[in-house]
Parts: structure tokens; sequence; C-alpha cells
């Protein structure tokens, strides 16, 4: 499985990303447009490079420093969630390589 695709489903519940992790070839993961709430860790197989959260109930979100993808993610996409959340904490540990990284309409202090 490289690309996993579950946006607007009306998925609802925590979400845990290590599952993730467990997918060794998955390189894009769209779960936008659901109903997830919680915390989005932020943690990936090496080979995932997008990876889009947005549209869902995510309280707070952040990376691990020894994230498997801490080096090939490049797009991120947090927006228009429920983040409420310092952005020292939010930004501790954002992989290197991302470059397009989307946090709009999101409290972030």
């Amino acid at each position: 499985l490289t690309m996993l695709d579950l946006a607007e489903n009306k998925l609802a519940g925590s979400l845990n990303s290590t599952d993730f992790w467990k997918l060794r070839n998955l390189t894009y993961i769209d779960i936008s447009m659901n109903d997830f709430g919680g915390h989005a860790e932020m943690y990936f197989s090496p080979a995932t490079t997008y990876a889009n959260y947005s549209r869902n109930r995510f309280t707070s979100a952040g990376f691990k420093r020894f994230n498997a993808a801490y080096e090939t993610m490049s797009v991120v996409d947090l927006s228009h969630n429920l983040i409420d959340m310092e952005a020292v904490d939010f930004f501790m540990n954002v992989p290197v390589n991302v470059m397009d990284l989307i946090l709009s309409n999101n409290t972030l202090r």
C-alpha cells in the first residue's frame, strides 16, 4: 500500500498514528474532512512524504524526534482543526525537509 485516502468518510474517534508506521511503503496519507479528535501524533514510516489531517477535530499535534519519516516528509496539512497549543511546543521536532506546513484556522499562541 503506497497511498491511503480516507477523506470525507465521517470517520470519528482518536487516531493512533503509529499504525501508519507499520505501513512501510505508504507515501501519501489523506484523512481530511472526518471527525478525528484528540492528539494528532505525526509519526510515519520512512516512505511517507505527504500527510493531510485537515478539517478534523484534533486539539493538539506534534512530531516525534525519532520519527522514521523525519527526513522524507515534505507536506503536512493540519489546517481547520481545533489545535490550541503553544507554538513553541508545536514546532519542536518538525522534520527538517517539510516544505509545506499548513496550520491555518487553529489557535497557536
